[in-house]
């Protein structure tokens, strides 16, 4: 089934899957029930998911049926992403409730993948509701520190935020994701109250945090994709242009893959930066998609996110002289 839908042959992928489940005698495992539905997710078949969701769930709940708790976590966090993505929260907030009143224990990836999910929605409030309400009831993992980091930034306050860094630092080796949580922080920070910050002041403490994960950590951030992407953008949104546009050449000097989306938040920088309008920024992005390539063999590429297509080598390059040409001579 998870050929067919990597081919694009969903119709295939789902009559196979509801006749096996129609039959009482022959059940797929979990595990490849809960990857059929990440395969469908991700290629953005959202509705054919939740179909699949809804039978592989009613399969879970029956009384007969009892699923290994890690296999229920699995399912739940996939069900709850699955709504968020489409938009439908008060049922993802049902969903919600009910894996607790069925007794199922939130693992930490349960709760940081749904604080994200309400991130990624603009519900930053609800975000951090949930973790104050689950701050008894989960052992904080470093993946979960990483989330807090960047609800609480954005939330409550940058010194509480710096609070939960200085006490995943108690506990864990800090990495590149606690190192994008904090840039995303101060990203959001910049980005809406501008006009209210001390820049200087800010900037300052990006370059005390660039010095800390370099010297303690090992952390580069042109070894990493989606560090590299949000530190290019708040670079960019402190008016450091070209130092955003140094970061995007590190990064480009190391990659091997090509995406979207480090170029994409190059666009972004650049239009926050007055560099570009916004009919040049959509433009461009245009252009950007237009040239891209699937990194998913057979599976269409405006079903894709950024990091999901590729660029031409010739296309990468090419936008590469242009970026350096807009910074150069700016109109």
């Amino acid at each position: 089934m998870t050929v067919y839908v990597e081919t694009d042959q969903i119709k295939s992928a789902l009559n196979l899957y509801f006749q096996i489940s129609q039959r009482t005698n022959l059940r797929l495992p979990e595990k490849i029930e809960i990857r059929f539905l990440g395969a469908l997710t991700r290629i953005g078949a959202l509705e054919e998911a939740e179909r699949v969701f809804e039978t592989v769930w009613k399969n879970f709940s029956r009384a007969s049926f009892t699923a290994d708790a890690d296999v229920l976590s699995e399912a739940g966090t996939a069900g709850l992403d699955l709504y968020l993505q489409m938009g439908k929260t008060q049922r993802a907030l049902e969903f919600w409730n009910e894996i607790r009143s069925k007794g199922i224990r939130p693992h930490s990836s349960m709760i940081v993948q749904l604080a994200e999910s309400f991130k990624a929605q603009g519900m930053v409030h609800m975000a951090r509701a949930l973790l104050q309400q689950m701050r008894f009831h989960v052992m904080p993992t470093l993946q979960l520190y990483n989330v807090m980091i960047d609800v609480y930034g954005r939330h409550v306050s940058a010194e509480a935020a710096l609070n939960k860094f200085e006490q995943l630092r108690r506990v864990y080796i800090p990495d590149a994701n606690t190192m994008k949580s904090l840039l995303s922080m101060m990203l959001h920070m910049v980005s809406t109250r501008r006009a209210q910050l001390d820049l200087e002041a800010v900037l300052n403490k990006f370059n005390e945090l660039i010095q800390l994960f370099s010297v303690e950590y090992n952390v580069d951030p042109a070894a990493h994709e989606d560090l590299s992407a949000v530190l290019i953008q708040f670079l960019c949104a402190c008016g450091e242009i070209h130092l955003g546009v140094d970061a995007f050449l590190k990064f480009c000097a190391k990659d091997s893959r090509r995406s979207l989306l480090v170029p994409e938040a190059v666009l972004e920088g650049l239009r926050q930066g007055k560099l570009l309008n916004d009919q040049q920024f959509e433009e461009e992005k245009q252009w950007l998609r237009n040239s891209a390539v699937s990194a998913l063999e057979g599976i269409d590429k405006d079903r894709l996110a950024p990091p999901d297509l590729l660029l031409p080598e010739e296309v990468m390059q090419r936008f590469i002289k242009h970026v350096q040409a807009v910074v150069s001579h700016p109109e």
